[in-house]
């Protein structure tokens, strides 16, 4: 059972960072929709557009039922729902906290997400990576509660928002293995997720002929081919020239795959890209001179620091979170392309962090442990510090 304790720091955080989006989106007022927004916000009775790939509808009936209900635009619709699973996203992972380490852990893990400049930014638009961030904090939750039937539903939710997210099966199944569920167990956190991909494919072939879920990873999976061949080009010239059909060369290189994989690790590890590039830079909606150099400068580096406080602070006892962290951390380097998909773990490295510096008070490290960390700390910096730098746009 969760205590009054942990519910009530849980509540407080989430209100706070309710605050802090709400105030974002005062600041900024965005007007635009950008990329892929545009598709997110499109009711299911828009008019037919060419479509390239195929993609899975959760995210949109999520706004068409919260637009159906209040009257507001799909838009509209999409950037409150943002807001408010980012608050309960901070909510639940203050929750665990405090559950797991308690309340000065609580504190820790919920103030850098409150004042994380890129999470509020990120929770008012209409992306699905601040809903999935609540979603894989409820999937641990699940997990550590060995409550099959609930991750089971979580992980359909998941992968019916964004297809990738069928990589936390395996999360689930190394929970299974390690807890000792039993087939009914397996069975209970399978068949959900089963049931809309059959759903979803027989949709799918019935109305487009194409008898799958969804494609978009196979597009993300052939992005990462031409990565691999072209270096240090900017993401969006990828993607357009896969879109346009461009052929590929025939050839290889070792290098080149290597190069590519540690300029995605840089985007998804390194100081932010995707909004600096595509909002300040561009200044689309004037972001820079709404949310000041600080602001700037919070976007920027505050996921790093975070990351870096996680490998060093995390402890490893917390099996399941490390475990969970390090797999996303390379299913969203071999198949994402921009720095936004790393709010996914956000919370998740968050809590790691915060967990492990309030064991400090406690427990602090010996001095081999110590040793053992710093290296990490300081290879970590170095792989950031010498991984080619990669344009977004």
């Amino acid at each position: 059972m969760l205590s009054f304790e942990a519910v009530g720091l849980g509540v407080v955080a989430a209100c706070a960072a309710l605050v802090s989006s709400l105030f974002t989106l005062n600041l900024i007022r965005p007007a635009a929709l950008v990329g892929d927004e545009h598709e997110y916000a499109e009711t299911f009775r828009s008019g037919a557009r060419r479509v390239v790939w195929v993609r899975v509808p959760g995210l949109r009936i999520i706004y068409a039922a919260v637009s159906a209900l209040t009257g507001w635009s799909m838009s509209r619709s999409g950037r409150y729902v943002g807001i408010v699973s980012g608050a309960c996203a901070v909510g639940a992972v203050t929750i665990l906290a405090v559950a797991w380490a308690g309340p000065v852990a609580g504190v820790f893990t919920a103030i850098p997400l409150i004042l994380m400049t890129e999470r509020s930014i990120l929770s008012v638009h209409l992306w699905p990576d601040t809903l999935l961030s609540l979603l894989i904090a409820g999937f641990i939750c699940a997990l550590s509660a060995e409550n099959w039937p609930a991750a089971g539903i979580v992980l359909a939710l998941a992968v019916m928002v964004r297809f990738d997210c069928l990589s936390w099966s395996l999360i689930a199944a190394v929970a299974a293995v390690f807890q000792g569920a039993t087939v009914i167990d397996w069975l209970a956190a399978a068949l959900p997720t089963l049931t809309a991909l059959a759903v979803l494919s027989v949709m799918n072939g019935l109305k487009r002929g194409v008898w799958l879920p969804d494609t978009t990873w196979r597009f993300n999976l052939r992005v990462l081919a031409r990565d691999a061949e072209v270096r240090n080009t900017p993401i969006r010239q990828l993607m357009l020239a896969e879109l346009a059909g461009s052929p590929m060369s025939e050839t290889r290189s070792l290098l080149g795959a290597a190069a590519a994989l540690m300029a995605r690790v840089r985007v998804l590890a390194g100081p932010e890209t995707f909004l600096t590039e595509k909002m300040l830079i561009c200044d689309e909606g004037k972001y820079r001179n709404r949310i000041g150099r600080l602001g700037a400068i919070n976007l920027e580096y505050s996921f790093t620091l975070a990351l870096l406080g996680f490998i060093f602070l995390v402890p490893l006892e917390f099996t399941l979170l490390v475990w969970t962290v390090l797999w996303l951390f390379a299913v969203l380097t071999l198949v994402n392309t921009r720095s936004r998909y790393r709010q996914i773990i956000t919370p998740l490295i968050c809590l790691g962090a915060g967990v492990g510096l309030a064991h400090q008070f406690t427990t602090p490290y010996s001095l081999d442990e110590a040793l053992f960390r710093a290296p990490l700390v300081l290879g970590s910096i170095a792989v950031l510090a010498v991984a080619p730098r990669r344009r977004e746009n």
